[in-house]
């Protein structure tokens, strides 16, 4: 495929970015060159841990030396035992460093695509992790570099150079695969390219269902992965003692393929005609991102201002694969279906965004501060012919070339925080928010005077143009705080929210909330906190067809057939009126001087109130957890969590024909296609940990975690209607679904011996159990009817991983 030129907005971000960025670029590209990345870990893996993991020992005394206990947070909670820091080597400039390798290894089901998702646990060597920094006594000048999981698919790095006071350059870089699948079966050649071809063989568009299978049959398993790639720079320079500039910028690099969808037919309940395909995306992008801005603080006031301009550039266009299968296949006749399907892929796009923060201090020991925004989101992407059917002339030639799609958006808010007396503080907030879509396109031939577009290969829609969805949103809310008795408050929120859609069945929604919570320190060794909420969702009135000028067979036409636009009793979610309350009960016990517990439960009830559409949902959590930490050689801790979740829908299947009458019961809509699904969601986790030092050059590291869901559906209907599909009489269906249950184990441990203050070892193993239960996977296979997938299962696995390390320390 021909590439594109150049999009108008690359030459511009370069201009931006070199006079600011080029002095910053040279200073970091030393730094890069030894591993871009640096100073305390900003991100952790789940095999390297944090860069500080395992480098610095803990600190007995790092809270206080005139107490053997330890202190706690203003909540009640214990802090952590603090890390002593590294000793510098040398005088000046001074050094420490220090770095931790070996070999990892996996064995089991390692290949697993859940167990690999995130993870890279291959065979070989292993640097872990590593940590340098140096400064000058003489000169205000420090360097820092760091690493995680070095040359892995998940590695991770950090670098930093300071000039106290004037001038601090970062950069960084992280790498991370996700693994899609591992037993995929790909019948086209080509994958992670534009262009799907079907193998030797096999006529596009002209195939019985015997031949694919066949040409399936020597299809070996294939691995699908996305990589990204993201690295940044940030320069932060003070201009004045008050003032200070920064600039950043970040490009990330996907390459790859993903599960994607192609249709060229879908023919519900048949068997010998249609075409369904689980093609594969291919991933070529690159997202540039700039940041230009000033900060200025002071006693009295703080501000900032910054100009962001951030680039998506996507090097392919669009995606072509060739069909496998015929329109029809009966056996002893076959007919000839179109030979291969496009769709674009995401277009190349621009943002800019300008945005400023104001905070100050006000009389009455307040403090205000505002936030102002604005934004433009566009592509001007050429647009592609609506089939690549030569047979079909009609939609060929498009009204205009280019997309010249363009949103925009405006943000305004405040916030004013006050204590006119001690006892009692107030706050008022107001939030304006307004995204002006200003896309327009009409799907129309001017040679031909035809509306609509090509959905499927000689099947069209008459939908004319997309839907230029804008919005404006107002939020105020005010808060009281007030303490009503010593260690004692009682709080309470007022909020109101309007929402203004155009082209939505309702035009305005409006949402008012009551909020009151009593906290309290009274009982002594807890804090209690108990809140209840009360949510209130109402509108204008609600019109089904507000949209309907957008799926006309031509504007000002009158629509006459095809799928009917709305069910009058039907709500959409996001627009149907609610009432919800909600309950949240919070607590923390100090059950001595080393051993904390707190607990956090949670309910809410939403009913929306409509006759179909959502009904009703329903929540609960509770989250457990426990911490002992009698002194700095143990460290126990625990936790356990239980969520639920339910939500139950009612509505009524249209029937085939003319439009008719939209109310329930009518032709259209009759009672007898009425059914209802109710979900129902349980999540239970619990874990413990425990960190052991029995002697001081020992340090044991156990850590277990469990989890289990199950997802379950029950549906209603009425066995003699036609609320199910054709190949499924109504009578003999499924009222429930098997359910979907997951059920994960999780084993770390670490065994560290310190043979001196500057050589450790480290043994480690994971150990990672999974069992899943998926009826809708059972039995999968790629070739189903005249339907292709990648045959992908989630299966249950069992993995370990185990590791040997050094650490050394300078």
């Amino acid at each position: 495929m021909r590439r594109r030129p150049a999009s108008p907005t690359r030459r511009p971000l370069r201009l931006f970015l070199a006079p600011t960025l080029v002095g910053a670029i040279g200073i970091a590209t030393g730094l890069a060159a030894i591993a871009p990345s640096a100073v305390a870990g900003e991100r952790e893996s789940a095999l390297a841990g944090a860069v500080d993991d395992g480098a610095r020992r803990i600190d007995p005394q790092g809270l206080s030396t005139l107490t053997p206990h330890r202190r706690r947070t203003p909540s009640g909670l214990l802090h952590p035992y603090p890390l002593a820091p590294l000793a510098w080597s040398g005088t000046d400039p001074g050094l420490r460093a220090w770095a931790e390798l070996g070999w990892l290894a996996s064995r089991g089901e390692e290949d697993e695509a859940r167990f690999r998702e995130y993870l890279d646990p291959g065979d070989g060597p292993w640097l872990r992790r590593f940590a340098l920094e140096t400064r000058s006594r003489e000169t205000p000048f420090r360097l820092s570099v760091a690493g995680l999981g070095v040359a892995r698919a998940d590695a991770s790095y950090r670098a930093q150079a300071d000039w106290v006071n004037r001038l601090r350059v970062r950069a960084h870089y992280d790498a991370l695969e996700h693994v899609y699948a591992g037993d995929a079966r790909v019948l086209f050649e080509g994958a992670g390219t534009d262009r799907l071809t079907l193998p030797v063989g096999l006529t596009p568009g002209d195939n019985p269902g015997a031949a694919v299978a066949a040409a399936l049959a020597d299809v070996p398993p294939s691995r699908i992965a996305q990589k990204r790639n993201e690295s940044g720079i940030e320069l932060r320079m003070r201009l004045r003692p008050d003032l200070t500039g920064f600039a950043t910028y970040r490009l990330e690099r996907r390459d790859g393929e993903r599960p994607f969808g192609g249709t060229l037919g879908t023919t519900f309940g048949s068997t010998s005609s249609g075409s369904v395909v689980e093609t594969l995306e291919p991933i070529q992008s690159r997202l540039h991102e700039g940041t230009l801005g000033l900060e200025l603080s002071r006693a009295a006031v703080q501000a900032r201002v910054d100009y962001r301009l951030s680039h998506f550039d996507n090097r392919l266009e669009s995606l072509v694969w060739e069909n496998p299968f015929a329109a029809t296949d009966l056996g002893f006749l076959q007919l000839p279906g179109v030979p291969r399907g496009r769709i674009a892929l995401a277009p190349d796009n621009t943002t800019h965004r300008l945005s400023a923060d104001l905070a100050a201090r006000t009389p009455l020991a307040g403090r205000f501060t505002a936030s102002a925004a604005w934004s433009r989101m566009e592509q001007d992407e050429r647009l592609l012919p609506a089939t690549t059917n030569d047979a079909i002339t009609e939609f060929r030639t498009l009204i205009r070339s280019h997309a010249e799609a363009r949103v925009d958006t405006w943000l305004l808010r405040g916030r004013w925080q006050i204590r006119p007396l001690r006892s009692l503080s107030l706050s008022l907030a107001a939030r304006y928010f307004v995204r002006d879509n200003d896309t327009r396109y009409v799907a129309l031939d001017p040679t031909t005077g035809g509306y609509g577009y090509v959905i499927e290969d000689t099947a069209t829609t008459g939908r004319v143009g997309p839907v230029p969805f804008s919005h404006r949103r107002f939020r105020a809310t005010a808060q009281a705080e007030w303490r009503i008795v010593s260690r004692t408050r009682l709080g309470l929120e007022l909020s109101h929210e309007s929402l203004a859609r155009s082209r939505r069945a309702r035009h305005e929604t409006r949402e008012d909330a009551l909020r009151v919570h009593l906290a309290t320190h009274a009982i002594p060794g807890s804090t209690w906190r108990l809140a209840y909420a009360l949510e209130s969702r109402s509108g204008s009135g609600y019109d089904p067809t507000r949209d309907r000028d957008y799926y006309l067979v031509a504007p000002g036409s009158v629509l006459l057939s095809g799928p009917p636009r709305s069910l009058t009793s039907f709500r959409q979610v996001d627009l149907a009126r609610h009432t919800t309350h909600a309950i949240d009960l919070r607590t923390n016990f100090l059950l001595g001087p080393s051993t904390d517990l707190s607990l956090a439960a949670r309910y809410s009830i939403r009913d929306y109130g409509a006759r179909h559409g959502v009904q009703d949902e329903q929540a609960a959590d509770l989250n457990v957890d426990v911490a002992w930490q009698p002194s700095p050689r143990v460290r126990l801790h625990a936790f356990g969590s239980f969520e639920w979740r339910t939500r139950r829908l009612e509505t009524i299947d249209a029937r085939s024909g003319p439009v008719g009458d939209l109310r329930p019961g009518g032709f259209t809509f009759p009672l007898a296609n009425e059914w209802s699904w109710d979900s129902r969601t349980k999540t239970f986790a619990l874990g413990t940990g425990l960190a052991l030092v029995p002697v001081d050059s020992i340090t044991l590291e156990l850590d277990y975690r469990f989890q289990a869901s199950d997802e379950g559906i029950d549906t209603s209907f009425d066995p003699t209607g036609d609320a199910t599909t054709p190949t499924v009489p109504a009578g003999s269906a499924a009222r429930t679904w098997p359910a979907v249950r997951l059920r994960d184990h999780l084993l770390a441990a670490s065994l560290r011996k310190d043979w001196s203050a500057r050589v450790a070892t480290t043994l480690l193993y994971r150990l990672q159990h999974s069992e899943i239960e998926d009826r809708s996977q059972r039995g999968l296979v790629p070739l189903v009817n005249q339907n292709l997938y990648l045959g992908h299962r989630d299966d249950d696995f069992v993995a370990h991983v185990v590791g040997a390390t050094a650490t050394l320390r300078y």
